[in-house]
């Protein structure tokens, strides 16, 4: 912005306004995307380790319930062992789940951008209240 200048017209201060107006709406810009690519890349990142974590768990999570399957079959019927087996996965299924859906809300989005417009409509303001 131009220095103080008693003797500036009304059309170059307005003049001086729109131009600093249009530099701030430029950096807003530029700052929400920034703030949007770097939340986008936490969210991809989570996304994949929780893919990956899901992937492990699953393989082992079938030997696991094959072993305790056969183990249980000694002591009830086929069936009932298997639905044991099944209940558990599914319990785990949903603690996974869970997890996931907590990760998720963690991530934020451009908060630092919000804040900026706030302080720039004051000075907005400001500035038209001079």
């Amino acid at each position: 912005m131009q220095g103080s200048d008693p003797d500036r017209s009304v059309g170059d201060i307005l003049g001086a306004i729109a131009e600093d107006s249009a530099t701030l709406v430029r950096k807003e810009g530029e700052l929400a995307r920034q703030e949007l690519a770097e939340a986008l890349h936490a969210w991809l990142g989570a996304v994949a380790a929780i893919a990956a974590a899901a992937v492990l768990a699953l393989v082992a999570l079938v030997f696991v319930g094959l072993a305790l399957e056969a183990l249980l079959a000694r002591v009830m019927p086929e069936w009932a062992a298997r639905s044991v087996i099944a209940g558990g996965a599914l319990g785990i299924a949903v603690g996974v789940a869970l997890v996931a859906k907590a990760r998720v809300h963690e991530i934020t989005l451009p908060e630092r951008t919000k804040q900026t417009v706030k302080e720039n409509v004051e000075w907005a303001k400001a500035q038209l209240k001079r």
